[in-house]
């Protein structure tokens, strides 16, 4: 086109969310997202859908999903103590109410940021957004 054309191109409208909250990553950062009403999760800034993305995304930190000594079950041994995995399933945790404390086999742990040592509990990345909770 001429030097003074101005080419618009239409865009598809960003899907219709539901719901918007944060997931904790292992790095100790919330991150923004949006679900929408199809079940896909919007990242932002710019609401990029992880269905779209896969396979390559790839959230920053370390997660003890894949890691042989999670899947295997066995315990933490952390400053000392004995950790086990609790019975309860993975859940969302708020990084704002943890602080991390050591790592263990490449993957942070984390404390609740009013515990005190000896810790009770330890918090471990499971995946983005899901932790697992271990306890002495």
């Amino acid at each position: 086109p001429p030097p003074d054309t101005v080419v618009v191109r239409s865009a598809a409208a960003p899907a219709p969310f539901v719901e918007e909250g944060t997931v904790c990553l292992s790095t100790g950062e919330n991150i923004p997202i949006r679900l929408t009403a199809d079940g896909d999760t919007l990242v932002a800034p710019a609401w990029i859908s992880t269905r779209r993305m896969r396979p390559n995304v790839v959230f920053a930190g370390g997660y003890a999903g894949e890691s042989f000594w999670y899947r295997a079950g066995e315990p933490i041994e952390f400053e000392g103590a004995r950790f086990e995995r609790s019975e309860e399933e993975a859940f969302p945790v708020d990084c704002g109410q943890i602080l991390r404390v050591g790592v263990h086999e490449g993957v942070p742990v984390f404390a609740v940021l009013s515990a005190r040592r000896p810790l009770d509990a330890l918090f471990v990345p499971v995946r983005p957004g899901l932790w697992r909770r271990y306890e002495r």
